[in-house]
């Protein structure tokens, strides 16, 4: 009995840190970005924008800060969530595609899976 208790505790909080539905609704992805890095130091994270705010009317704002934080770079380019009977959704900015991750509130678009680098939605 004990053990079945246990057990199905287990399962509880393991469905509960595991990742929740992914939305559909292009809405829930409008707001600001920010990027974080696994490895601070790796030279992929100069290829991905500092911010990253996604509009309502599909217009994504890139602003890339160099580590100096004298010069700052924005571009503005379209963005779309691509939905698919079968695959994964992912928001696409301009040619770049991003698996979405949603973990209870937290919502990460997926850079590299291997060197952990995302966005994350703050607001």
């Amino acid at each position: 009995m004990k053990r079945t208790l246990l057990t199905n505790l287990f399962f509880i909080l393991l469905t509960i840190g595991c990742n929740t539905e992914v939305s559909i609704d292009p809405n829930d992805y409008v707001g600001e970005y920010v990027f974080r890095p696994f490895y601070s130091k790796s030279e992929d994270t100069e290829r991905f924008a500092s911010f990253l705010i996604l509009k309502k009317d599909f217009t994504a704002v890139e602003i890339r800060t160099l580590p100096d934080f004298e010069n700052v770079m924005v571009y503005e380019k379209k963005w779309r969530l691509f939905t698919h009977p079968g695959i994964e959704p992912r928001v696409s900015i301009g040619d770049r595609g991003h698996p979405i991750e949603k973990s209870g509130k937290v919502i990460k678009l997926i850079n590299n899976y291997d060197l952990g680098m995302y966005y994350e939605k703050v607001r």
